[in-house]
């Protein structure tokens, strides 16, 4: 039960993944946070909703990844725009 609503979640967010490969066409999607741990196994079911939902040629253009970072990826990327726009001199 529990892989089968994994799997609806990954289909889930591979759905919102292909409008955003839509809008913005970007060359490379990284899944991070504590999600990305089951990575492998939300893999095919992202991959099936952007094969249905998704523009084929748009979307080999985009590469779909884990990061390899810890947990605390989305800290370092908030401390990172935090100092990078700070008015510290």
């Amino acid at each position: 039960m529990a892989i089968s609503i994994l799997a609806d979640a990954a289909f889930q967010i591979g759905k919102g993944l292909a409008t955003l490969i839509h809008i913005l066409n970007p060359e490379r999607i990284v899944l991070s946070g504590r999600g990305a741990k089951a990575g492998k196994m939300l893999l095919p079911a992202i991959q099936q909703a952007l094969n249905e939902f998704c523009i084929p040629r748009i979307a080999e253009q985009t590469e779909i990844m884990f990061s390899t970072l810890s947990n605390e990826a989305e800290l370092l990327a908030a401390a990172s725009l935090m100092i990078e726009n700070s008015l510290f001199d």
